[in-house]
């Protein structure tokens, strides 16, 4: 949920990979009029509610609000400036995962105007096991919560999210991701697809901060971002 964001240079600092391998994972974005020349986007903690550098409108004077649902006081954003690569067509974040798991879920917020955008999950081989699409439009200042599951006999190595809208980026608002586990509440659940080649589950063993949650076990938990 991005909440300890002060502890790494708090609102539009540039969030590094050894943020996120902490939790076993990779984060990488790409941005630009088109795939093509689509360039490497940088990713960043926003500090909730209006501060002159914001990720997501709802009106020219209530920026970075929840109208429904929490996000609390930090989410990630794409860049690190005022609506940054809002101007973009072309706008893609997968998040590799160093141990495989069969779960996921998460928050895009103020999905509004023409943007859409498309959740996959792949196995180990690449194949796309498991893909949602959210609305077009329809969620200013709200988030669209998805989930996947994938089931026994398969496992998520990537998740793919991304623009699939007509139009330009609006802003790319990100929070309360868990890495392993889906949300039961999520407005619309994956329903998977055959996998070429079923991949065994690997683990769903991550490493958090101990200050954020007590280990159950030394071998398995959940990560929560």
């Amino acid at each position: 949920d991005f909440e300890n964001a002060a502890e790494y240079g708090g609102d539009d600092a540039v969030i590094s990979d050894s943020y996120f391998e902490q939790y076993g994972l990779t984060f990488t974005a790409m941005a630009g009029n088109s795939e093509a020349d689509a360039t490497k986007a940088l990713l960043s903690f926003e500090a909730a509610g209006k501060d002159g550098t914001d990720g997501y409108w709802t009106n020219r004077n209530d920026r970075d609000e929840a109208l429904k649902g929490d996000i609390g006081n930090y989410f990630m954003k794409a860049g690190t400036g005022n609506l940054s690569y809002n101007k973009a067509k072309y706008f893609k974040m997968d998040i590799d995962y160093q141990k495989a798991t069969q779960a996921a879920s998460g928050e895009i917020w103020d999905i509004d105007g023409p943007e859409q955008y498309t959740v996959t999950a792949q196995d180990a081989n690449g194949n796309i096991i498991a893909s949602l699409v959210s609305p077009t439009g329809g969620l200013n200042g709200m988030p669209w919560l998805w989930s996947i599951d994938v089931g026994p006999t398969t496992a998520i190595a990537k998740i793919s999210i991304e623009a699939t809208g007509s139009g330009t980026l609006r802003g790319f608002a990100f929070d309360n991701f868990n890495s392993t586990q889906g949300n039961k509440n999520a407005q619309s659940h994956a329903a998977p697809l055959p996998a070429a080649l079923p991949v065994g589950m690997v683990g769903l063993a991550l490493v958090v901060l101990a200050r954020r949650r007590k280990l159950l076990s030394p071998l398995v938990t959940d990560s929560q971002l």
